[in-house]
């Protein structure tokens, strides 16, 4: 190198001679490359965990569009059920107001209000109440609008229909633990007071419809047993 020798290296040639230091210079280049192959190795496993990770993150943004596109299609789905709804509800409302038209032509009256107007009638009542946001299921609306009295079945039992729609009471609609809301109860309440009403009309109208038949049948048949007794 043309420089004068350092004491280390002299006490090492005077030591050791030439190949002591030969020796000592191979050490240190073989810690050096494995310091370098360390290095590499930990490179190459840094390389290995960024790939790793751009990979992650296209499988997260294709994840969070098909997010995306799930809940666009939630809320238009949740808007056409709204619709659906409100259609149901009044279709509904149109099938009760003709149910009481056809009780009310079979019967030949309806119960005047007190300003000489026709009123809700019970049945419209309870598919109205059935129908507020408020009530307890309002798809009881569609067995009220189509709803009749069983065979045999009185005013007073309890309506299996109105039964089964409050066991099938999702926990939302029954709320928390049980409890439901105040609005939620009385409206329960009022649309399970108007139903009974309803009930007890339509039994008392068919009873009414069954004595005048009655009447006419028990008319005929006098009228046919004095022509037979005139006849003979």
């Amino acid at each position: 190198t043309g420089k004068e020798p350092t004491r280390v290296f002299s006490v090492i040639i005077d030591a050791s001679g030439e190949s002591g230091l030969t020796q000592l210079l191979m050490s240190e280049v073989m810690k050096l490359q494995r310091k370098v192959q360390e290095l590499t190795a930990l490179l190459g496993s840094r390389d290995d965990l960024a790939e790793e990770l751009r990979v992650k993150d296209s499988l997260l943004r294709k994840l969070q569009e098909r997010v995306q596109r799930l809940k666009e299609a939630c809320e238009a789905g949740s808007r056409e059920l709204q619709r659906c709804k409100d259609e149901n509800y009044d279709l509904a409302l149109r099938l009760a107001r003709q149910s009481e038209e056809r009780d009310a032509a079979l019967t030949g009256h309806r119960a005047p209000t007190g300003d000489g107007q026709e009123g809700p009638t019970g049945h419209e009542s309870a598919v109205k109440a059935a129908g507020q946001p408020g009530s307890p299921n309002p798809g009881l609306a569609w067995r009220l609008a189509g709803g009749s009295l069983a065979i045999g079945e009185s005013p007073e039992q309890p309506s299996v229909a109105l039964q089964e729609e409050q066991l099938s009471l999702t926990p939302e609609d029954a709320g928390l633990n049980g409890r439901e809301p105040p609005e939620k109860e009385k409206g329960r309440r009022r649309l399970k007071e108007s139903f009974e009403n309803y009930r007890r009309k339509r039994a008392l109208r068919k009873m009414q419809l069954g004595a005048r038949q009655g009447e006419a049948d028990g008319e005929n048949t006098t009228g046919s047993d004095n022509t037979d007794t005139e006849g003979a």
